[in-house]
């Protein structure tokens, strides 16, 4: 091995690491992708009493002009694809990334405001359905 490469060795395989922390929707050890998609997934406004497990953190992002209701059944239809029994809004928020996707053009576009709403959650199952 060539002083190089014996020096490159170790950088390889810190970036072989990071590779596996890539963002994935998925908790590590759930039943996503596992489940069939359901027909119909509850969206919750508080944390359930029941027992549950998080199988995936879903992520909606809508325009500037976009209404929540919207942003909130978008993320119902992601969960009921992974199979979840219900859908756990947790924050919401605006991000001033400026862009969004124009669905026509399939560019990225500059928001008018500059700010697009955000909304982060949960798709869970309850225990007893695991």
């Amino acid at each position: 091995m060539t002083d190089t490469a014996k020096s490159l060795a170790p950088w390889a395989l810190i970036l072989g690491m990071l590779g596996g922390c890539a963002a994935n929707p998925v908790v590590p050890g759930s039943t996503a992708g596992k489940a069939a998609p359901r027909d119909e997934v509850t969206l919750l406004d508080h944390e359930p009493r029941r027992p549950y497990i998080a199988i995936a953190r879903i992520e909606v992002r809508g325009a500037a002009n976009i209404s929540l209701d919207t942003l909130l059944e978008e993320m119902r239809e992601r969960a009921r694809r992974l199979g979840a029994d219900a859908v756990l809004p947790q924050e919401r928020r605006h991000s001033s990334l400026g862009l969004e996707d124009n669905p026509w053009t399939g560019a990225y576009e500059k928001t008018p405001e500059g700010v697009v709403p955000v909304i982060y959650g949960y798709a869970i199952k309850y225990a007893r359905k695991l």
